[in-house]
């Protein structure tokens, strides 16, 4: 928060030459970053300001603490990562057990966590007995103070645009969720178009299009062959995820984890309980 003048030595992100099949440069974009530099000269000029973003960093740095303090290792570093998305306190033998499990995702914070907040509120509201309308527009309200607490991360605001996309059309009509999710796609490009270069945002729509065309009927297919409804329910949705997804991280990761569909049954349904 700090404001500070100074020399530095930039260029763009686009001249930065990829290395093996990695493009750097491109990653940078899709993470809305276009100029890497380093400084020559720093001056402080005022103190920090505290800002809103400010205020929530410094709430993501107390809860990091909080946990580092009280929570012993290697526990702790997991608890940080799945509670702030702060990967840097795991060793590398977790990091390769997530990978490797297809798990990793549960550390980010992202759409899984927006959704499971989302999802937490929805059913609350409804015990208090509230209509469609006013649950949507409250769950908006919620999600809008969501991103700046998490600093406006680029996939949390994901999260929280395509589901406050999907609430919307739920106040105004009946909602089409296919439709819903393409103009929730088109919104965040419109604002940041090198997001397409971004593998968590394919990977965050393809798994959501996914959920939507094919959970419903591999549901009911399961349901047919004597799948209890729960059961059903949570496989439909881990299955369609995994399909829609597991091309994409083939390509992208030069490996597809066999074992993910099982490994996200036990650990999603656990995951809200943590």
């Amino acid at each position: 928060g700090e404001t500070v003048k100074g020399t530095a030595t930039v260029e763009a992100a686009g001249r930065i030459k990829p290395q093996n099949s990695f493009d750097y440069g491109n990653y940078l974009k899709g993470k809305g970053i276009y100029l890497t530099g380093y400084a020559n000269t720093l001056e402080k000029t005022a103190d920090a300001n505290h800002t809103l973003i400010d205020r929530a960093v410094l709430l993501r740095q107390r809860i990091t603490n909080t946990i580092r303090d009280h929570i012993p290792a290697p526990s702790k570093g997991l608890l940080i990562a799945m509670s702030t998305g702060d990967k840097s306190e795991l060793n590398e033998k977790q990091k390769n057990v997530f990978s490797r499990t297809g798990t990793s995702h549960v550390m980010a914070v992202s759409g899984l966590h927006v959704s499971i907040l989302t999802g937490f509120l929805i059913g609350l509201l409804q015990l208090l007995r509230l209509k469609r309308r006013p649950v949507s527009i409250l769950c908006i309200l919620v999600l809008l103070c969501i991103m700046p607490v998490m600093a406006f991360t680029p996939s949390v605001v994901r999260a929280c645009m395509g589901i406050i996309l999907m609430l919307a059309d739920c106040v105004l009509a009946e909602a089409d969720p296919v439709n819903s999710l393409a103009i929730a796609a088109v919104v965040i490009l419109v604002v940041q178009p090198y997001a397409i270069l971004d593998v968590s945002f394919i990977l965050s729509f393809a798994a959501t299009l996914g959920i939507l065309l094919f959970a419903k009927p591999m549901r009911e297919f399961l349901k047919k062959r004597g799948v209890s409804d729960r059961a059903a329910g949570l496989l439909s949705v881990t299955l369609s995820a995994y399909l829609a997804t597991c091309i994409i991280i083939a390509y992208y990761f030069n490996e597809c984890s066999l074992i993910s569909p099982l490994a996200n049954l036990l650990a999603v349904p656990l995951f809200p309980l943590l």
